[in-house]
């Protein structure tokens, strides 16, 4: 009986504890960095903030930034700085850059316009849209590659980024990213 009433008087103890701290309190643990944190905080709060132009704002952020922001199989937005046309992808991968792919079949011809059409290497500096006040410059290249689908992905680069082989910066895609950040703030403060 005593030991019956012994495990009744701990089960209570216990339960009434764990309802006083139901957090640990004597624990250190967290799965995230205190930087990644920081980042999670400031996209939230960049979420929330009132739908208009009056807040947007170019984000010039690393690629270790945005492959946290926009991580495998997230869909966004590209707004080609030249045309001002836009148009949805979804990532498909890429470690040191983004591999992405046009959505649909309206995205693909809309990409398949801007890049003349025609498939080539060409890069060009684009906004990739985070959210409605959000955007980040990066540069894109025309010309499918890999196996992602029977027409393969296309490359997005963004600040400090790097290509697959060398794993080095591409001279040109960071020259594109320096356009679409000085020209993506133009191009926010026309839409006002």
């Amino acid at each position: 009986m005593n030991k019956v009433f012994t495990i009744m008087l701990i089960l209570v103890s216990m339960t009434m504890f764990s309802a006083i701290f139901p957090y640990p309190v004597f624990s250190n643990f967290t799965n995230i960095t205190e930087k990644e944190n920081i980042q999670i905080l400031d996209y939230n709060e960049t979420e929330i903030e009132a739908k208009t132009n009056e807040n947007s704002r170019i984000l010039d952020l690393e690629f270790d930034e945005i492959d946290t922001i926009l991580p495998q199989n997230s869909v966004f937005e590209i707004i080609d700085i030249q045309t001002e046309k836009n148009f949805n992808v979804f990532r498909t991968g890429g470690y040191f850059h983004i591999d992405f792919e046009p959505k649909s079949p309206e995205d693909y011809q809309t990409f398949y316009e801007i890049c003349n059409y025609s498939w080539s290497w060409e890069k060009r500096p684009v906004l990739i849209k985070i959210n409605e006040n959000s955007f980040v410059p990066a540069s894109m290249s025309c010309y499918p590659h890999g196996y992602s689908n029977n027409l393969g992905h296309f490359c997005l680069h963004f600040k400090s980024s790097k290509t697959d082989g060398t794993k080095t910066k591409d001279y040109e895609h960071q020259k594109n990213i320096k356009k679409a950040l000085k020209f993506g703030a133009i191009y926010i403060k026309n839409k006002k």
